[in-house]
């Protein structure tokens, strides 16, 4: 199969975490692209065309949108989404799909918190549901298993610890925090997925996407301290103490990702390796340096596209 010669594609989830800097990509290598967004902003820029989700299997297709109509896909919003988009009649159809499942497929499995296990089975029903359709009309796909997504501090991860620590000073840690992680920049995903629609013989598969460097719970929460120019002070306290204290928390709109089941696995490692996927497609991410400023990355980037993608955005 030879590489992407059009030079358009779809982006679904485009002001999603990732979607700013997938979009900042595609234009900077001459892309067009047509942005799926349930909020989409209200400025447009050059190069960009915006649409609601349901546009994409509507009776009538526009003249702005008809060029788009056999494209590239890459989707970031939920996975269980793009399975419901897939299932409708479609008038814009992709060419291939570059979509974002997660490693929550493997941590949460597991978890005592039933809304975490539900995520890990809609995550594995929808990899079924894409793959499937993929296979039944001869569409190239590839699936990124990210983990611990972090950045421009719209995440519900490092972002939020960044939060609790600036607002009471110290952080709370169930056990020794010694499972280890693989933060990963919201950019570098996007890397893999516009690297992606340029490389062959990487179709048909789906891979963990992790940071370059190993640390354990601990050491992130630290360097988020650092980052926020404040000496590290952890608190460890117990299982039934954080669990009231996440109730507190919840009620004031804070660590709204968090989870008991998210605090069990302080001390589990969930350390995936990025399989072969940067050696595929050339990539080289760089060490972990939490943001604990929001930050735009540019003007799409304004929020996430819906609860949902913050919650699988949530790797721990």
């Amino acid at each position: 199969m030879s590489p992407v010669s059009v030079r358009c594609v779809v982006v679904l989830g485009a002001t999603s975490l990732v979607g700013g800097p997938v979009l900042a990509q595609l234009l900077g290598e001459g892309f067009e692209v047509l942005a799926v967004s349930r909020h989409p902003p209200g400025i447009t820029k050059t190069g960009v065309t915006w649409c609601l989700p349901a546009q994409l299997w509507g009776a009538d297709v526009s003249p702005a949108l008809a060029r788009f109509g056999v494209a590239p896909w890459v989707s970031l919003a939920p996975l269980w989404a793009l399975g419901d988009s897939l299932a409708n009649p479609l008038v814009l159809k992709p060419s291939r799909i570059i979509a974002l499942s997660s490693t929550s497929l493997f941590s949460k499995v597991g978890s005592c918190d039933p809304a975490e296990r539900q995520i890990a089975q809609k995550l594995a029903e929808a990899e079924d549901r894409v793959t499937a359709w993929a296979a039944a009309h001869s569409v190239p796909w590839l699936l990124f298993r990210p983990t611990l997504i972090h950045g421009f501090g719209r995440d519900r991860n490092v972002a939020d610890i960044a939060r609790f620590i600036r607002r009471y000073g110290f952080f709370p840690l169930l056990g020794q925090g010694r499972g280890l992680r693989r933060p990963i920049h919201a950019t570098e995903v996007a890397s893999a997925c516009v690297s992606a629609l340029k490389h062959d013989g990487i179709w048909g598969q789906a891979l963990t996407l992790s940071g370059a460097e190993t640390l354990s719970y601990a050491e992130m929460v630290e360097r988020v301290f650092v980052a926020l120019d404040r000496p590290p002070r952890v608190v460890r306290i117990s299982r039934r103490l954080l669990k009231f204290g996440l109730r507190s928390l919840h009620r004031m709109g804070l660590g709204r990702a968090w989870s008991i089941g998210m605090a069990d696995r302080m001390d589990q490692d969930l350390d995936y390796p990025s399989d072969d996927a940067c050696e595929k497609l050339g990539l080289q991410f760089r060490a972990f340096a939490p943001e604990v400023i929001a930050a735009q990355m540019n003007v799409y980037a304004k929020r996430a596209d819906s609860a949902p993608t913050a919650a699988i955005s949530q790797q721990d």
